[in-house]
């Protein structure tokens, strides 16, 4: 399942979790807009269907995380008298 997700464009990671009950996508904000992001978790998810046998249910989960720096600095000027 991780090789199915991985297979798709964006997606940087895919790891299997709690016994293959799970998948946590992980995809690049750049290469997956907002707007297709719920578009490729169902993708996923149905190729999953149509290409794996498992009992039950399976969970799929994506995270399109943008993290940004911004570092602040204020210089203090020490009087000498």
């Amino acid at each position: 399942m991780e090789e199915i997700a991985k297979s798709f464009g964006g997606v940087s990671r895919a790891v299997a979790i709690t016994g293959g009950r799970v998948l946590h996508v992980v995809v690049e904000p750049m290469e997956v807009p907002e707007d297709k992001f719920f578009h490729l978790l169902r993708k996923i998810s149905s190729q999953i269907e149509g290409e794996l046998q498992f009992p039950g249910q399976m969970t799929v989960w994506m995270t399109r995380d943008v993290q940004e720096k911004s570092v602040a600095r204020q210089c203090f000027q020490i009087s000498t008298r």
